[in-house]
């Protein structure tokens, strides 16, 4: 409360006889007070909200002659008010937490006096206690301090203004503005910084599980080495890495050995970026190379001309006799026309080859690499 004399409103008043005394009332009854006159009139912050209050100031000569004014009275709250935010607060970019309430990292209260604090039958305050936020270093809830309090000489109002500034990772700060603001007085602000880490960033020597070298048996598709089948690489993250994996770049080399039991190998390289892993102007990328062999153990079939031929000549000289040979082959890895297909001829049934693929004077020109046909000399049998 503040009291103001009666001779606190006085502008200059006298009397020719002289002035015995002063006196000063409220008009109205504004905030339970009286209207009498007195030697003084009282304000307080209520009055605040009625401003301007008008008073009667009355003078009184030595005879009793009175004379009456009136006077504005601005009542203002001139004290700034007092706010006290609550603890600064590191987590984890995993903790979670809701923009649109952050209670859980403390409050402010108001307080109607300052003996409320620290008397455990009026501190309104509590503890600001998280379980979990992240740190390797810590473990169970954690005890992080207590609520903010705000105090005004007159009544107080808090407020609060929040936002957030991360960065496309997630880590960076939210910030927690509390105002505290009096009935006309100048208001205070703090400000609560709530800093989000990454306590554990992504390493791509420990965190990335790469597909191992593999052997496939039996098939020769691509559709065989297709990663869903050969493997990916899996990476553990948090929420504060951005994680690529390029699509595989294979090298594919085939075998041209016959006495190789494999179809081919595939080079595959694998590549993985974390787009939070920015260091030195520039980022860190990890690479891995798999090793795909196919092998295929089955031969190629002979499907068709494995049969035994008889031409009979009839002519009595036992002239020369056109045979027709041709071949069909499958395989399961190798297209037909890409299989490697010889022969060689006994052509006088006497334990020697006379013609192969690569010299067969006989056969017709027209020949396919499968085919051996062609005009074949006569063998008498007696």
């Amino acid at each position: 409360t503040a009291r103001v004399y009666a001779e606190t409103f006085d502008d200059g008043s006298h009397d020719e006889c002289g002035i015995d005394f002063f006196e000063v009332r409220r008009m109205s009854p504004g905030c339970g007070y009286y209207t009498n006159f007195g030697p003084y009139v009282e304000f307080s912050c209520c009055d605040i909200a009625d401003n301007p209050i008008m008073v009667v100031m009355r003078v009184t000569d030595i005879s009793g002659n009175t004379n009456e004014c009136l006077v504005e009275v601005t009542s203002q709250d001139k004290l700034p008010a007092l706010v006290v935010c609550p603890p600064n607060i590191t987590i984890s970019c995993e903790f979670p937490y809701d923009m649109n309430d952050l209670s859980l990292f403390g409050t402010v209260h108001e307080l109607d006096s300052l003996s409320q604090i620290n008397n455990p039958a009026t501190d309104p305050r509590d503890s600001i206690i998280l379980d979990d936020i992240g740190n390797p270093y810590t473990s169970g809830p954690t005890f992080y301090g207590l609520d903010g309090y705000a105090f005004d000489n007159c009544d107080v109002t808090v407020s609060v203004q929040e936002y957030e500034d991360l960065e496309q990772c997630g880590e960076g700060k939210i910030y927690r503005t509390f105002t505290a603001e009096g009935p006309g007085g100048p208001s205070t602000s703090c400000t609560q910084i709530i800093t989000i880490t990454n306590y554990d960033p992504f390493n791509g020597e420990t965190d990335i599980l790469w597909p191992n070298d593999t052997t496939i048996t039996g098939g020769c598709s691509l559709d065989d080495i297709h990663p869903d089948i050969t493997g990916r690489p899996i990476v553990d993250e948090d929420a504060c890495d951005q994680v690529a994996i390029s699509q595989p770049d294979d090298w594919i080399f085939n075998f041209d050995d016959p006495n190789e039991p494999g179809c081919y190998t595939v080079l595959r390289k694998w590549k993985v970026i974390d787009w939070c892993d920015f260091r030195d102007g520039q980022y860190t990328i990890y690479e891995h190379q798999q090793v795909i062999k196919v092998v295929n153990n089955g031969a190629p079939e002979i499907t068709d001309g494995c049969d035994d031929v008889s031409i009979c000549s009839y002519d009595n000289q036992c002239a020369n006799a056109f045979i027709d040979l041709e071949i069909q082959a499958t395989d399961d890895c190798t297209p037909f026309e890409d299989l490697d297909i010889t022969y060689d001829i006994d052509a006088f049934n006497n334990g020697t080859f006379d013609f192969d693929e690569t010299f067969n004077p006989l056969a017709d020109p027209d020949n396919g690499p499968n085919m051996a046909s062609g005009t074949y000399p006569c063998l008498l049998y007696t």
